[in-house]
C-alpha cells in the first residue's frame, strides 16, 4: 500500500512521510509543486513549532521513544543538510535546547503540530 502525508510549515518547508508514518521527517522543497525534496531533519518528527524565523522539532532517532533530538531551524537562508551549521542545531539535551532558545530569543515559540510520538 502506498501511502503518503505531508504537512506545510511555513516556506519551503514541509513535515511528512511516505511508507510507513515512522518515516515523518521536515524536508526542504524549492519548487512547492515539485516532487523532489531534500531531508532536512530525519528520524521519526513527532512534535513541530514555527515562527516567521524559526522551526522547532522533536524527534525519536530509531524505534524506540527513550532518546528525544531537540531540533530549531533557522528558515531565513536555504538548508542543505541536516548537520550542524551556524543555522541548524539539535541536541539530545531539552536544557541545552532552550538555552539555544533563550539565545534566540524563541522562548515563546511552542510545539503546535504534533504527532503520535510511538508510531511504531
Amino acid at each position: 500500500m502506498d501511502e503518503s502525508e505531508e504537512e506545510h510549515i511555513i516556506g519551503n518547508y514541509y513535515v511528512g512521510w511516505a511508507d510507513m508514518e515512522s518515516n515523518r521527517t521536515i524536508c526542504f522543497r524549492k519548487d512547492p509543486e515539485g516532487q523532489t525534496s531534500r531531508t532536512i531533519i530525519s528520524g521519526y518528527i513527532f512534535a513541530v513549532g514555527n515562527d516567521s524565523s524559526y522551526i522547532i522539532a522533536k524527534s525519536h532517532p530509531g524505534v524506540t521513544t527513550d532518546i528525544t533530538y531537540y531540533h530549531i531551524v533557522d528558515v531565513r537562508e536555504e538548508k542543505l543538510t541536516n548537520f550542524h551549521t551556524d543555522n541548524c542545531w539539535t541536541t539530545e539535551s531539552k536544557k541545552k535546547f532552550n538555552l539555544k532558545r533563550s539565545e534566540l530569543g524563541i522562548l515563546n515559540l511552542e510545539f503546535d503540530k504534533n504527532y503520535t510520538e510511538n508510531p511504531w
